[in-house]
């Protein structure tokens, strides 16, 4: 499926579609976006991890469906969680490691979305570092990577 970004008139916040034909959806999408004014949601918690959200809820005429995230919501992902987890969160082929059993089991107990980590298929690699992300990358990028990791100890590569 092509990119789709979607703005929720109601929660005021932006998320990636990854699809709407799922079994256990019809929609499953992506948080780029925390809820703003909302003390429970932040970029840590609601977007870093991956979070993933599986829903029927209708559209309203508010909502906006776009082919392209706006630039000023990029540049806010980008100020808040760097370069290189936005092009992770908007560019990762994540329905490709997610074990849609999973989905079905989280869904059940998950209120505001599951982390990425619990859905994904056996072993495979979630990590931004992973060798799938990284083959477009230049060696100068991937040292950049490196120091990140090593510099702060909370960043989860």
């Amino acid at each position: 499926m092509q990119n789709k970004f979607y703005f929720s008139s109601y929660w005021r916040n932006w998320s990636r579609v990854l699809t709407t034909t799922h079994p256990y959806g019809p929609i499953v999408e992506l948080n780029l976006t925390p809820v703003p004014n909302c003390a429970a949601s932040g970029w840590e918690t609601d977007v870093a991890p991956g979070i993933i959200r599986c829903h029927s809820t209708p559209r309203s005429r508010r909502d906006l469906l776009l082919d392209i995230l706006p630039s000023y919501v990029r540049d806010e992902m980008v100020a808040h969680l760097g370069e290189l987890v936005t092009a992770w969160l908007i560019e990762e082929d994540f329905l490709a490691i997610i074990d849609p059993e999973k989905i079905r089991r989280e869904k059940r107990r998950a209120g505001g979305g599951m982390r990425l980590s619990r859905l994904r298929r056996g072993a495979t690699p979630i990590a931004i570092c992973n060798d799938a992300f990284l083959k477009a990358w230049t060696d100068d990028e991937r040292k950049a990577l490196e120091i990140l990791v090593r510099e702060e100890p909370d960043f989860k590569a």
